[in-house]
């Protein structure tokens, strides 16, 4: 038990430095599988939420808006057959131009219309919107429209002719009964009240975000110098290629979220840092850090109250199994307590046995050798006395040594009760007795 501990190659420091090595080590392997796997949780689901961030602006903003834009633009060309076209354009029919003037006032997103017929005569709602020097021909809109009737055509962005500012017209073609095409109705759209509504956006990420053609022109911009001008760059257009998605571009060092299109041909676009998407996703990272950081601050406490606590119970203990101190407390085993005592008896008895004499209960010649040694070696003051027994030798040989060890014990006896605090006796060995006087006082020696 305690016999057979003492002889192992016990070290309490070496098993409590690995049992806190592999704390820490378990620690830090949870807290990285926690770190890794919130990270691409917290990334995963920032993504998530801008993907559906911008697919709601563009179902439930943009193309809501642009039905809108469609449908006012079929029902004012459904009365526009080809006499009323004639009539417009040469502006004989003033009931009809005014209740286009309403309905341009109930859509403010559109800057006015322009009815033209196939050989080019045109007027505009309202008229001043356009003079006459405005020219029809190579207009994007008025040349390339569909041949479908049903089709709505959306131009490219230009400059107005009027202002400069930035326009797309939608168009559709007038046809007859017979198919024949007689006249186009357009709406130029005011981009930058379309606009408008962006900058009241709250996006999960701090963004931008735009609307723009296939060359990466801004179509709709919160910020109205934007429109017109390429804030995507054409790589960045060019993976665009399914209807919802987002991609990270290495060289911008941004992430792109986009919904597409098809008419018109435009792509819902917004873009994130990676500067911003990294401090989102960081953040609960370092919250697992710093309270990784408090639990290894505790358990390093822990560690160095556990080593003071065993190395001061292992000082404890082996002063208790020396000096027999014994301390019953509530939450030490009474098993090893009485084992100790008991280890400390047995110490204490051979300690006794090898220091004095069985006989007499003196000190023995070992212990006087050790008292002078100890005198000489410090230089301290002392005296000595020798006393032999005269005719203890013809005491034992005549009377025996029953007699002759009664002898001593009775001068033993006599010895001790005349011996203060500074003075020790001695068997020296047969009759003769020793006597130490620890002072330099030898009147009191004496």
């Amino acid at each position: 038990m305690i016999s057979d501990l003492i002889k192992k190659d016990f070290s309490y420091s070496r098993r409590i430095n690995f049992l806190f090595v592999i704390i820490v080590a378990v620690l830090i392997v949870f807290s990285s599988i926690i770190s890794y796997v919130s990270y691409n949780h917290q990334k995963t689901t920032l993504n998530e939420e801008n993907e559906g961030f911008v697919h709601n602006i563009a179902t439930f903003y943009l193309e809501q808006q642009l039905k809108t834009l469609e449908n006012a633009l079929w029902q004012n060309s459904i009365m526009l057959n080809n006499n009323y076209v004639e009539a417009l354009v040469k502006s004989e029919d003033e009931e009809l131009e005014k209740k286009l003037t309403t309905s341009i006032s109930m859509l403010p997103v559109v800057s006015g219309y322009i009815i033209a017929t196939r050989d080019g005569r045109y007027n505009s709602i309202p008229k001043s919107y356009v003079d006459s020097n405005y020219i029809l021909a190579g207009r994007d809109w008025y040349e390339r429209l569909s041949a479908k009737n049903s089709f709505v055509n959306y131009s490219q962005i230009y400059a107005n002719a009027i202002d400069k500012s930035p326009v797309v017209t939608i168009a559709k073609l007038l046809h007859d009964d017979k198919g024949e095409r007689y006249g186009v109705f357009a709406m130029d759209l005011n981009l930058i009240n379309m606009s408008y509504v962006l900058r009241q956006l709250e996006s999960p990420s701090e963004g931008h975000f735009s609307i723009v053609d296939r060359q990466g022109r801004a179509i709709l911009d919160a910020d109205s110098d934007a429109i017109g001008t390429p804030t995507v760059p054409q790589a960045a257009i060019e993976r665009m290629t399914n209807g919802l998605g987002s991609f990270h571009d290495n060289v911008t060092s941004k992430r792109y979220y986009y919904y597409s299109f098809s008419n018109p041909d435009w792509f819902v676009v917004f873009t994130v840092k990676d500067k911003v998407i990294d401090e989102h996703t960081f953040y609960y990272v370092w919250v697992i850090w710093v309270a990784f950081a408090f639990c290894l601050t505790i358990y390093s406490l822990l560690w160095v109250f556990m080593r003071h606590s065993i190395k001061s119970m292992i000082v404890d203990i082996v002063s208790m199994m020396r000096f027999g101190r014994l301390e019953l407390k509530n939450d030490v085993d009474k098993q090893i307590l009485n084992e100790i005592n008991e280890s400390s008896q047995q110490i204490k008895s051979a300690k006794s046995a090898s220091l004095t004499d069985g006989l007499t209960g003196l000190l023995n010649r070992r212990s006087f050798d050790n008292d002078i040694n100890y005198l000489l070696t410090r230089k301290a003051p002392f005296s000595l006395g020798i006393i032999d027994i005269d005719n203890f030798k013809k005491i034992n040989d005549g009377y025996g040594h029953l007699v002759g060890d009664t002898v001593l014990k009775v001068i033993a006896d006599m010895g001790m009760g005349l011996l203060d605090d500074y003075a020790k006796l001695y068997r020296y060995g047969g009759g003769e007795i020793a006597f130490i006087y620890f002072s330099g006082n030898q009147v009191k020696a004496m």
